[in-house]
């Protein structure tokens, strides 16, 4: 596996040291110039709170271009199109299905007015600000890893970190610079043109998927941020291939003995990463070496083991759990009989964890949702596959490509995964490939 680190040699350090203090110059003067946020007309929730969070302003339509860029063009058809048509057209059906389904949820909720349903649910994401901003004790400055999100009822499962975490639903704004950046668009496109497909792949963080367990009132679609729904549409509607999880979750969340996500972490559990896993991987079936894998004899195998949040390398095992100090005591028991405690822990027949193949048609990229996740994905696919993820990772990955191709060579599908925590962190793309979101 390939995981990138800053390095911490005293040139990088002096440059960082620059870098820094320039940022913070330029924040003192865009502080002082002040800007206006206009709120949204036609509510009564607009008070000051909800306008700095982004909950009141903004709205679905897709925030403006730079003046110095131009609209895309009508997107080219990606490489698969000569090679395998076959693939090609059950990729385009795929997407041309995807944005049929969030166009359907408008329909069903605000008869197709996006602007419309996003104001109706602005009653949802206020209440959930609201007891975010709760949990903050009077006089105390805001300590996103000491909070935990406690859900309505005895239900076992606590947000951690939702001042960050759930930004993404309850401050629309926040994600204008992800739609507006276009980075997974510039990403698709520079990854079409050397013959690779994407496959990008948000996670919802666990309040968005149990939304009726956090809120009371609560929507019966469970869509509370329409904002979101709209972004993926809008890739979509670029030709980028979306695994929605949200769906995929939101009809398994009640289904079998064990949740989606762990109870006092930031990060999904094995029970939620199987069916997007599949997913992905009959979706990579449309290949020939996608189907070829999945029919040919299993390369690893699975025993019940002792479930690790970070990994099987790690050796933390189930309790360690980076939001368990946020809980009470009541909450800590409550949270113990949902935790994850064992899992089918995947391995090659040796017994090792399935190594990274950089010859492998399928490269793995993202944030910490790859833990684990990584290995459950090899096993569905029938096939070793190569990984450049860390962390709180978003686009940095694009950097090693630039610096050295070979790393994508023979590559045929990039599966991107990121989570709704990350969405407003999205960092710019390298200036090479983030130039291919504003034309062919």
């Amino acid at each position: 596996m390939s995981y990138s680190f800053y390095l911490c040699d005293p040139i990088w350090v002096s440059f960082r040291n620059i870098v820094f203090i320039g940022i913070l110059l330029l924040a003192v003067v865009a502080g002082c110039a002040g800007r206006h946020e206009p709120a949204e007309t036609g509510t009564a929730h607009n008070d000051v709170a909800l306008a700095d969070a982004g909950v009141v302003s903004g709205g679905v339509e897709r925030p403006p271009l730079p003046k110095e860029h131009a609209a895309p063009s009508t997107p080219r058809r990606v490489a698969s199109a000569a090679t395998e048509p076959a693939a090609f057209a059950a990729r385009e059906k795929a997407i041309r299905q995807d944005a049929d389904v969030i166009k359907a949820e408008c329909q069903r909720a605000a008869a197709g007015d996006w602007e419309k349903w996003q104001e109706n649910t602005l009653p949802y994401r206020a209440s959930l600000l609201a007891k975010i901003e709760a949990l903050r004790r009077p006089g105390a400055p805001a300590a996103p890893w000491l909070e935990a999100l406690a859900a309505r009822d005895d239900f076992p499962l606590f947000e951690v970190t939702p001042r960050d975490g759930v930004k993404y639903l309850y401050a629309p704004r926040s994600l204008d610079e992800f739609r507006r950046g276009r980075s997974v668009l510039a990403a698709h496109r520079w990854l079409r043109d050397r013959g690779i497909d994407l496959i990008f792949v948000p996670v919802p963080k666990m309040t968005e998927v149990y939304v009726e367990h956090f809120l009371d009132p609560c929507p019966a679609d469970g869509i509370i941020a329409p904002h979101v729904r709209h972004a993926w549409l809008e890739l979509l509607g670029d030709g980028v291939e979306v695994v929605d999880a949200w769906p995929i979750l939101r009809k398994q969340r009640n289904s079998g003995n064990a949740y989606l996500y762990n109870p006092a972490d930031s990060h999904w559990a094995p029970a939620g990463m199987q069916p997007v896993a599949r997913e992905i991987a009959e979706r990579i079936a449309r290949y020939k070496f996608g189907a070829a894998a999945r029919s040919a004899v299993p390369i690893v195998t699975s025993a019940l083991a002792p479930y690790d949040v970070y990994g099987p390398e790690h050796g933390g095992g189930p309790m360690l759990q980076n939001g368990w100090t946020a809980l009470n005591s009541e909450q800590k028991e409550r949270a113990k009989a949902a935790l994850t405690k064992t899992w089918l822990n995947v391995t090659m027949p040796d017994g090792k964890i399935p190594p990274d193949d950089p010859g492998s048609p399928v490269i793995l990229i993202g944030n910490s949702y790859t833990l684990n996740f990584r290995e459950i994905l090899i096993k569905e696919l029938n096939l070793l596959i190569r990984t450049n993820a860390n962390g709180a990772q978003t686009t940095e990955s694009f950097g090693d490509f630039l610096r050295d191709p070979k790393l994508l060579e023979d590559c045929r599908v990039m599966v991107w995964v990121t989570s709704g925590e990350n969405l407003p962190q999205f960092k710019p793309l390298p200036p090479p490939i983030a130039t291919a979101a504003y034309g062919d």
